[in-house]
């Protein structure tokens, strides 16, 4: 998907739950009634979100269900997404148990416009899990209603640094 746009779906902006390979460039994934970008608990494959704009969703503004594969998300602009209900839903929300994945070097948190205090609960959740061999480096997570970055995984080989 390059510089597509999804806005008022009536569920997920793009939900992927098979498939191989799949990128995600550029775009607006916004105002949907679900999450803006989805991986399902069925996807098992690589994917990049790169540069992507997702903002002001329902729901989470990327979330990642599926626990395999390798899924990167990086120089993305993610804001004002729980617009549901503040503080429950988040920037980027990774499931227990979920392996191989990188949030690097995104702008999350604040409102739609990406100013103040947004409606998101963490601007990176990793739910308490057996997660492991990931990396949330670099990420810029000011205003966002409950914090920056929650890492539940328990796994060893992950790196969470540099998140301001």
């Amino acid at each position: 998907l390059l510089n597509c746009e999804t806005e008022n779906a009536n569920s997920h902006g793009v939900l992927i739950d098979a498939g191989a390979h799949p990128t995600i460039q550029g775009g607006y994934y916004t105002i949907n009634n679900g999450s803006g970008i989805y991986f399902g608990a069925s996807f098992n494959s690589t994917a990049d979100v790169l540069g992507a704009r997702v903002r002001g969703n329902q729901f989470h503004g990327v979330q990642i269900e599926g626990a395999g594969g390798c899924i990167l998300v990086q120089g993305c602009r993610i804001g004002g997404n729980s617009v549901a209900s503040s503080g429950t839903y988040h920037g980027v929300s990774v499931a227990p148990n979920v392996n191989d994945f990188k949030i690097d070097f995104n702008r999350i948190g604040g409102d739609i416009d990406l100013s103040g205090t947004g409606t998101q609960g963490y601007a990176i959740l990793v739910n308490t899990g057996t997660s492991d061999n990931y990396t949330i480096l670099g990420n810029s997570c000011y205003g966002n209603a409950t914090g920056k970055v929650a890492d539940g995984g328990t796994g060893t080989n992950k790196a969470v640094a540099n998140n301001i």
